[in-house]
């Protein structure tokens, strides 16, 4: 089977590559990732290998500046030697991981597009928490109304559990709206997404859980806003703000509510950007259900630091994608170039936590302490950087990334008695080609 589906694959892109130019003008892009590493995990001391790959090959069809359409498929994404002889026992050897068309309404500026598609929610100082690189079925509308304002409203049916003899099923619907508005070198984002509760959709609330996302069978109301002030060129100033709750209907204390807020400030060298970034986003009370009191978050990512959160370069990434709970300040000085051709991001970030203190044995299970999983106030953890980048051809680079993280956990903490942790490490090396 999987042999047949290579085949079709690369029968479409022949296909279409011979497309007469008359019809619609056919360009592809594409990425080939191959990552090195040797790291320890989780505060434990233990160390993990890996060698894997991904690859993903896109094809923009465009008939005119009014209509195109775009496809994205990925090829093996696996640890080296997990996938049998052939490939045959990689799960998902190939997939479509978008499929979507542009069009705009005639007689207007209005552009949709729709089918299956990777967005983010505007964000200025890090990722976005709430929605980051999140991959679903929907439709947006954008609609420029002036030069310096417009509005994108967006539906994503975002989980259905519909099957042949169920078509209205149990469906998560997410309902979004952002407005840009920018005024020289001034731009300001605020945006609102509202989530639908799984019609029909029971259990119990201890089940349901804003990590799970869009598994939540809650309604869901996320309000943000996002600014970037070019100050004083070559100076910048960003903020990013994000509030939400999530509903169970189980009873208000039952409810899940958080707020983040990150702040940033970066100068623009001839050899460099030196940059500063701090955050807060809020934590659990005394007791309260774990990640109960952190920002409901719907597919987010943080890459606030390389390793501890998800920042670094490559496949693997870093160790968390979620920022609640944290605070943090991060120096950082990208860009730095010396020789042709080599460039360098150094940063040091200090990450404490903002959970309650007496949580701490949130982070316990079968008596190991994980770190990263869980921050107290008697939590924090200092990480080291640097990110080299060679860029061997136009398209080509190797990616070489060093981190190392010094822990200091509050293990006299109560439900923490008998935790370990220890300082971690990471050593990757990664070759990039982009077209």
């Amino acid at each position: 089977m999987k042999n047949i589906t290579t085949l079709a694959l690369a029968a479409a892109f022949t296909a279409a590559a011979s497309v007469p130019a008359h019809a619609v003008d056919i360009k592809m892009d594409g990425e080939w990732l191959y990552q090195f590493q040797t790291a320890s995990e989780g505060f434990k001391g233990q160390n993990t290998e890996y060698a894997g790959q991904r690859v993903r090959l896109g094809l923009s069809m465009t008939a005119s500046e009014k209509l195109s359409a775009y496809a994205q498929f990925q090829v093996a994404e696996d640890n080296w030697g997990t996938a049998g002889k052939d490939g045959e026992q990689a799960e998902n050897p190939i997939f479509a991981r978008q499929l979507y068309l542009d069009w705009v309404i005639p007689g207007t500026d209005a552009k949709v597009r729709m089918g299956r598609h990777a967005f983010d929610m505007p964000a200025y100082v890090f990722c976005s928490p709430v929605i980051t690189d999140y991959v679903a079925e929907g439709v947006v509308l954008d609609l420029p109304l002036a030069d310096s304002f417009g509005l994108t409203g967006f539906w994503t049916r975002a989980a259905s559990d519909a099957d042949s003899s169920d078509v209205n099923g149990k469906d998560f619907d997410l309902f979004g709206i952002v407005a840009k508005v920018s005024s020289g070198s001034f731009e300001t984002t605020p945006w609102a997404i509202y989530g639908s509760k799984k019609a029909g959709a029971g259990g119990d609330y201890e089940e349901q859980s804003t990590l799970a996302g869009i598994e939540a069978a809650g309604d869901m109301l996320l309000l943000g806003a996002g600014m970037e002030w070019k100050a004083f060129d070559p100076f910048t100033l960003s903020l990013d703000a994000a509030w939400g709750r999530v509903n169970y209907g189980a009873g208000e204390e039952q409810d899940d509510s958080g707020w983040y807020v990150a702040a940033g400030a970066s100068y623009a060298l001839d050899f460099a950007e030196p940059a500063l970034k701090v955050w807060y986003a809020s934590g659990d009370d005394k007791g309260e259900r774990a990640q109960a009191g952190h920002l409901p978050s719907v597919f987010g990512d943080s890459d606030a630091s390389n390793m501890f959160f998800n920042g670094a370069p490559g496949i693997v990434g870093g160790h968390r994608t979620s920022i609640g709970g944290t605070w943090g300040v991060s120096a950082q000085l990208n860009g730095l170039s010396f020789l042709q051709n080599l460039t360098h991001d150094l940063s040091v970030t200090y990450i404490g936590g903002t959970n309650h203190k007496d949580n701490a044995g949130y982070d316990i299970e079968e008596g190991a302490g994980f770190g990263y999983d869980y921050m107290t106030t008697g939590d924090s953890a200092i990480e080291f950087a640097a990110v080299n980048t060679y860029e061997i051809y136009k398209n080509l680079s190797a990616i070489v990334e060093a981190a190392y993280i010094l822990e200091d956990f509050d293990t006299s903490a109560p439900g923490r008695a008998g935790a370990d942790f220890e300082d971690d490490w990471r050593l990757s090396l990664t070759f990039a080609y982009t077209f």
